[in-house]
Order: C-alpha cells, then structure tokens, then sequence
C-alpha cells in the first residue's frame, strides 16, 4: 500500500509540474516533490534537493522511491560478504554521536519519503568501504587555460545488488541547504554521504581508500566529513580544516581543489595524522614518488613518511597495483604539462583497462563549477560496464542551483 502511494504521489506531481521550454540538449523536468525536482537528459538523472536536512531526505525519497531497493539490496550484498546487520549496527552507534544532526534529518526524512526503514538507512551509512580509487588536479601551469580541473574515479564493485544493480539508479544530487553552500554529488538513490563532490564557491573533494592500521570507529564517517566540507568550505584552507579537526576513522587520501584560488592539496588522514601536500611540496620527494609543478595526485597508499608508517602490513599496498596506477597518472600528466582540461583529463580517466570496475568517474572544472560525470551500467552480460567506457555527461551546477535551463554536454566513448 505505501508502494502504491508513491506511484501515485509521482503520477500526481508529473500531471501539475509546469510546463518546461528547454531546449533539447538540456535537462527536462520530469516530476517535483515540495521544493525539489528531478530532472533528466537520457540515462543522466539529476535530483535537485532545496531546504533543511529533513526536507531535502523527504524529497529524495519521493522523489527517489527505488531508494527503498537500493538500499534493502546493498545490505543483503553486504551480508553476503560477512559483514552482518548486528555488526553494522555496533559500527553505527559508535559512529551516531560524531554525524552531525542535519545528516541523521536527512536519513529520517529519506525513510518518510521512500517508506525504507531508518533502521536500514542507518546501517548502509555505517558501510563506506574502500576499495581502489584514484584522482588527481592539475591547474595554472599544467592547465590549458590556468584553470583548475580535477578527476575522480570511484571504483567500487558493480556487482552490488541482486534484480537491479546500484549504478541502474545513478544520480548526481544537486544539494540547496537552508544552511550552507549549494553542492552537487555524483551519487545514487538512497545514498546520502559523498566521496566525490563540487560546491557552489569552486571546492572540489575526491576520495581514495588508503589501508592503515590507525583507525577508530568513534569519529565522524568520512562521507559525512566530506558532506560537511563542500557544506562549508568557500576556501581551501576551510576545507582542509574540516578534516583536520575531525575527529577522523580511518586511512584515507583525498584530492581537495579550490577553483578560485587555482590550487589543490592531496590529504593524506588516519585515525591521529594528517599529511598535506601541495603543488611542488618537496614532502613528496619520497622515491619512487615525487613532486609536480601545479599538479597532485593520489590512489590507495600513503606518501608521506608519518602516514605510511601506519599502513597495514599485510595489505603492501605500494609494492602492487596502487603505486602502478600512481606511476601511470604522473606519466600521463607530465607527457601533457600545458594542454589539460575536461577533455585529457576524461582521457586519462579512460586509460583504466576496459574490465576494470569503476563505478563512477567524473571531472570537475572547480573554476566553473561545471562537472562531466560518467556512470557504470548494469554488468550483467557485459564485461565493460565500467564508467571509463560509459558516456560522460557536463552537468552545470550554477545554473542548476538558479533554476535555470541546464544544457548537458557529452564526451561518449571512442
């Protein structure tokens, strides 16, 4: 009964939406909820989410109702692999006293709007897990145009799911808080911490799982840290200091750009440090790695001598695969010093073998404040679903945020 409610509910909402004058290669409105709207160009879905943290969680399951699915199956996939609800609950409430408030409205009001059960809502958010990730931001001297741009591959498994997969409901959120900066997520229904993300005022935050032995449980979960930092943050140093006043979890690397400012910094976190570096910091002359002129860029180790330290001996992460995909970056990178942009830096995101999984990638100009966003496809009976062989999509996140006609570019696959 309550399914049918939302059916209806939509159906509803679609009849009285305004008529909508876009042109063809813009997003069109396909229903509202309150003050948000979804809106749509091909495969691409954008969720625009308006008000406080309980209201923009209400209209993203109205909205959203396959979120109730999504998050149902991403538990059931999770205690497949052995990681049970009893012991996501233990995570969760050590995890409950550090997530700020407006995130736990937002769970609440995410289950009122798809009829999940907060019960389940909370578990998937006590999930994040890390698996192989990699980024990087290049401006001034190593940009076309001075400009700052950044890339983010997110490469979580695309098996997640049973009669649907996660990335069949891939969403970018566009958040408008009663209380912050307007912020957009490359995400999926029901999920609502972020790993990638560009705000209103040019800061641009990428994610990249790191192994450490350093971790504790009683922190802020680094989904909500990086929701809070695109929330606050109008300058690079303000966003450095949400993570650096934590309290952190867990080994983590970031890639955070400032579009304004034209620069970015590569955060290297665990439980009890935290390791910056800059464009050309001498920190990174540690070989095999090194410094770049007006360029960072991380995958899944630490560089830093009192991060690495802490890295789980058991996992070696710098002897394998993350330091080739680090080696692969900077090659990239210097081979093209002067002509980066959107577009070489979609290419390097392509450079990924085509079996790899990547769930999503994107590239943002921070400078702008523009995003191209490509997403995984259900893997079933296809061996390259990844995003690197997927689309990309430019979506524009000021005119968004002013509700104005948003015209979608693409970059597809060659």
């Amino acid at each position: 009964m309550r399914d049918l409610r939302h059916l209806l509910y939509l159906l509803v909402a679609t009849l009285v939406a305004p008529a909508c004058h876009a042109p063809q290669n813009a997003l069109q409105p396909v229903v509202r909820a309150e003050r948000g709207q979804l809106l749509r160009f091909g495969p691409l879905q954008v969720l625009v989410l308006r008000g406080s943290g309980y209201q923009m969680g209400l209209q993203h399951g109205r909205l959203l109702p396959s979120a109730k699915q999504v998050i149902a199956e991403s538990l059931a996939w999770t205690e497949r692999r052995g990681l049970s609800r009893a012991q996501l609950r233990v995570m969760f409430d050590q995890l409950a006293p550090h997530i700020p408030l407006r995130y736990r409205e937002e769970m609440r009001g995410l289950a009122d709007g798809c009829g999940a059960p907060l019960d389940d809502v909370e578990l998937l958010h006590a999930m994040p897990s890390k698996f192989h990730c990699s980024g990087a931001a290049v401006a001034r001297s190593m940009s076309r145009d001075g400009k700052l741009y950044h890339a983010r591959s997110l490469d979580y498994p695309l098996d997640i799911g049973t009669t649907t997969r996660i990335q069949n409901h891939a969403v970018v959120l566009v958040r408008v808080p009663d209380d912050g900066i307007a912020n957009a997520v490359p995400s999926w229904a029901g999920f609502l911490g972020a790993v990638t993300g560009l705000n209103d005022a040019g800061i641009s935050i990428g994610e990249m799982g790191a192994e450490s032995d350093d971790e504790s449980l009683r922190g802020m979960p680094m989904i909500f840290m990086v929701r809070e930092a695109l929330r606050r943050a109008n300058r690079l140093a303000a966003a450095v200091d949400v993570f650096r006043r934590g309290p952190r979890t867990a080994g983590f690397n970031f890639i955070v750009g400032s579009g304004d400012e034209r620069q970015a910094v590569a955060l290297e976190v665990t439980r009890s440090h935290l390791f910056v570096s800059g464009f050309g910091d001498p920190a990174e002359d540690r070989p095999p790695h090194k410094p770049l002129r007006d360029a960072v860029r991380r995958t899944n180790h630490f560089v830093g001598a009192q991060t690495a330290a802490t890295h789980d001996a058991t996992t070696d992460p710098v002897h394998g695969r993350s330091l080739a995909r680090y080696q692969r970056i900077t090659t990239f990178l210097e081979a093209h010093r002067g002509s980066h942009d959107a577009d070489s830096l979609i290419r390097l995101m392509r450079g990924y073998p085509p079996k790899h999984a990547c769930l999503h990638q994107a590239v943002m100009c921070s400078t702008d404040r523009v995003l191209w966003v490509a997403n995984a496809v259900d893997n079933r009976d296809n061996p390259t679903a990844g995003a690197q062989n997927q689309t990309f999509y430019r979506v524009d996140l000021r005119a968004l945020v002013a509700g104005r006609a948003s015209t979608v570019e693409t970059r597809t696959a060659h």
